[in-house]
């Protein structure tokens, strides 16, 4: 089927995963979503420094929790943390962030999950 310019414009539902989080109670979950092209944009580009000549160090370091920030959303798809939150991530254990960052990053397509053995079969030289 060839698609038309009206078929890429329409809303393709983002893929999206339930992550227990029982550090916050019995019970408690948290939605992690994919990011869109342009999501993904903005957390890059909030690490730029203010002469977009490149990256600013300091804002590097929190990468993962950016994308986590923009990744942690409510049932209805709707963002919980801003770009300002950060420092909330950061204060979480170090396990409870890496379990949602597994999810944040298999589902953005950064490494993990089936795309990951195809991508390294490209490029191993035998």
């Amino acid at each position: 089927m060839s698609l038309t310019l009206e078929d890429l414009r329409r809303a393709i539902p983002r893929k999206r995963e339930q992550v227990d989080v029982p550090e916050f109670g019995e019970g408690a979950t948290l939605w992690v979503y994919a990011l869109t092209a342009g999501e993904m944009n903005a957390v890059n580009a909030s690490m730029m420094n203010k002469s977009w000549e490149g990256i600013d160090k300091e804002k590097a370091k929190f990468r993962t929790e950016r994308i986590v920030c923009a990744a942690i959303r409510d049932e209805n798809g709707q963002r919980i943390l801003s770009d300002n939150d950060i420092d909330v991530l950061s204060g979480w254990p170090l396990d409870l962030f890496d379990r949602v960052w597994a999810v944040a990053n298999g589902l953005n397509g950064n490494g993990l999950g089936k795309n990951a053995k195809k991508n390294s079969d490209a490029t191993d030289e035998e």
